[in-house]
Formats: structure tokens, C-alpha cells, sequence
């Protein structure tokens, strides 16, 4: 069968069978088909129905497909300290093809990661070798880069944020940028790079509301928008489509404990959700289509030194969490962990960006 016609295919087998939410197939052969199809099929197949899109979530099937379609997950952690410092974790081994995750490639000695897509493409700005910034985009894998042109420098880049389709690439980069740093004065610029036109265009500008700020944190792509935390307890949401932002109340529960909880976003089956962390357990809340939060579930955690911080949702069963000298993958079931040593020390201020990559050529050059 055609990849190109799996997902075709198997939203007929589900009409036949008179199932939207179930799947006709076998666990056994759901697994055989789903593991062997690439990272775009993937994504089209989680629409088929519900089962399909818990199981491709699942640190199981996630181990599985990694291994045999060679896919690259991880995390790069940029130390903020250090800008032109960042470190590649992942629970597995790189391909025997694959030798490194620096971006030793790029035409820069010190390159900044500042946005991740879940296309395996990174947004870099080079560091303190150039006086005037330039901003790049790059595929590790593959070693492939291309130069963009640079937005309005003038300003102070507040927050950058990527998301990139594939065959053929295109990927789309939002810059929110202030006239002073910080967000001092609650008016963002939104710049808007499109691979497709290679310009920067300007679009409105966004006044937040004092004294709401947007908080430190990557953010999380979902419905077509990217969210963050505020220091009010609401999420920032910026439409991509519309391009137009809105505010979300944290669940009320949440708001009540105030900064007696660690709080994450992240993402939960597709959809946004969040991380409240106490010193032995973790309540895990998921927005759903209406717009309420629901809590899905309460895990007890082993932290019995509480140096853990729990920084994303590497799969819907474990966690991603960092320690002062070490990345670990944390089974939120069985409580089991995976650990990884880093040579920098992890501060709490570092970000953490999700990386997921094949290892074929996407011709970034010829966009």
C-alpha cells in the first residue's frame, strides 16, 4: 500500500465498519501499520478514530515508531545564560547515521535556538560573532540551513514561535516583539515570516491588559493556535489563522492554590493542557472542544527531594522533568525513570524545546 493512500484507505475501513470513534482493526494490526507510517501519515492517521489517536500517543507506540521509521524526539535545552549554549536529550539512541545534534553546521559559532516545529526544522539567530543578527532555519538531521531575512532588529524580541508543514516545506515563523525589553510596556509587534513569499509582513499590534504578562515557557501548539502562561493565571492564545488573540482562565481549582503549584502547559492527545504540580502528586487538566477544563487525571509522584521540575508531556503516559545535571523521562504509571546526564547545569529559566525529526532531505534550500 501507498503511503500516500493509508490515510485514505483506512478512513474507509472505518465507514465500512460504521465506527467513528472505534477501530476495526486489531491491536496487533493497528500496531503494524500505524509503526510503519511516516511522520505526516501519522498525524492524519490520529483522525481516523479515538483508539488510534490514544494509542499513537503512548510511550509504547511512540518507542516503537521511533526505532523502525528512524525518528529523531527529544528535547534541546537552550540555556538562557548562555545563549549560544544548547544541549540535545533524548531516552533514545541516535541513529547509527546520526552522530551528533549540534548545530555545529551552521555558518555561525554561536547559533541560538529561539523556535522548534514538530517538522524537525529549528529557527536560529546567530550570537555574538555578528553584530547584526541573522536569522536562520535548519534541519539537524540533515544538515540542511537556509538564511531568512531579518525582522525589525530595532526592537527587542520578546517571543518567536514556528510551525512547518512538509511536502513540499513551508514553514511560517511569528515573532512578538517591544520597543522596550520585558514587556515594560505591554504592547507587542507581531511579524509574520512566510517560507512561501520569503518576507516578513507586520500585523497588528497586540495591547495586553496591565499588569498581564506572558510568562517564560515554550509554547504550545494547538487548534491552530500557540499558548502561554500569564502571570494573571490565564493563558495567552495567539490564532495563527485569524490573527487575533484571546485569554483563557486556569481552572478555578488551580487559581485557588496560587504559587503553592508548579504550572506547565503542555499537550495531551493533541489537545492543550496543563501541568499542576504539588510536592507528591500531579493533577493533569485537559481544554476540551467547549472550552472547559476537565481533570483527566491525579498522579502521586516519588520527587521525595522536590528537584524535579516537570517541564512537558513527552508522551500522554510520561512526563519530561529536569533535574540540576540531568533530563528525565518520568512514567507517570509505573514511576519509573529514564535518565540522561547533561554536561551544562539545567536552570529553571533554560528552555526546553521539543524536537521531532525524520532523516530525510527536505530540500530546505530550494524554498
Amino acid at each position: 500500500m501507498e503511503e500516500t493512500n493509508v490515510h485514505d484507505n483506512l478512513m474507509e475501513t472505518c465507514k465500512d465498519n460504521n465506527s467513528s470513534s472505534s477501530s476495526p482493526l486489531s491491536l496487533f494490526d493497528s500496531l503494524n501499520i500505524l509503526t510503519g507510517v511516516s511522520i505526516d501519515t501519522l498525524s492524519a492517521c490520529r483522525q481516523v478514530c479515538r483508539e488510534w489517536c490514544t494509542l499513537t500517543h503512548e510511550s509504547y507506540f511512540t518507542s516503537m515508531h521511533c526505532e523502525k521509521k528512524r525518528i529523531i524526539l527529544g528535547y534541546y535545552i537552550q540555556n538562557n545564560k548562555i545563549r549560544s549554549s544548547a544541549t540535545f536529550v533524548s531516552p533514545n539512541p541516535l541513529p547509527s547515521t546520526i552522530s551528533s545534534m549540534s548545530l555545529k553546521f551552521l555558518p555561525t559559532r554561536f547559533p541560538n535556538i529561539v523556535a522548534s516545529s514538530s517538522e524537525g526544522l529549528l529557527c536560529c539567530v546567530s550570537g555574538q560573532d555578528m553584530r547584526i543578527p541573522q536569522y536562520y532555519v535548519c534541519k539537524p538531521t540533515t544538515k540542511e540551513w537556509r538564511t531568512i531575512p531579518n525582522p525589525k532588529t530595532s526592537y527587542f524580541t520578546e517571543k518567536i514561535v514556528m510551525v512547518a508543514v512538509s511536502n513540499p516545506v513551508r514553514f511560517i515563523i511569528v515573532r512578538f516583539s517591544s520597543l522596550r525589553p520585558n514587556f515594560c510596556n505591554n504592547t507587542l509587534r507581531i511579524e509574520i515570516f512566510d517560507s512561501k513569499y520569503n518576507r516578513w509582513r507586520r500585523s497588528k499590534d497586540i495591547k495586553l491588559p496591565h499588569p498581564t504578562l506572558i510568562l517564560c515557557g515554550s509554547a504550545i501548539f494547538s487548534n491552530g493556535a500557540f499558548h502561554w502562561l500569564t502571570n494573571d493565571d490565564y493563558v495567552f492564545a495567539f490564532d495563527l489563522n485569524e490573527e487575533n488573540w484571546r485569554t483563557i482562565l486556569l481552572p478555578e481549582e488551580v487559581v485557588v492554590m496560587g504559587e503553592k503549584n508548579q504550572k506547565e502547559l503542555v499537550k495531551y492527545e493533541g489537545h492543550l493542557a496543563l501541568f499542576s504540580v504539588g510536592d507528591e502528586w500531579i493533577d493533569l487538566w485537559v481544554l476540551d472542544a467547549t472550552g472547559f477544563w476537565n481533570k483527566r487525571k491525579t498522579v502521586v509522584v516519588n520527587n521525595p527531594d522536590q528537584c524535579i521540575n516537570f517541564s512537558d508531556l513527552y508522551t500522554s503516559d510520561v512526563a519530561f522533568t529536569t533535574g540540576f545535571d540531568k533530563a528525565m523521562w518520568y512514567n507517570l504509571n509505573n514511576h519509573s525513570r529514564t535518565e540522561v546526564a547533561v554536561k551544562d547545569y539545567i536552570c529553571p529559566q533554560d528552555e526546553m524545546l521539543p524536537f521531532r525529526s525524520d532523516l530525510e532531505y527536505c530540500f530546505l534550500s530550494s524554498y
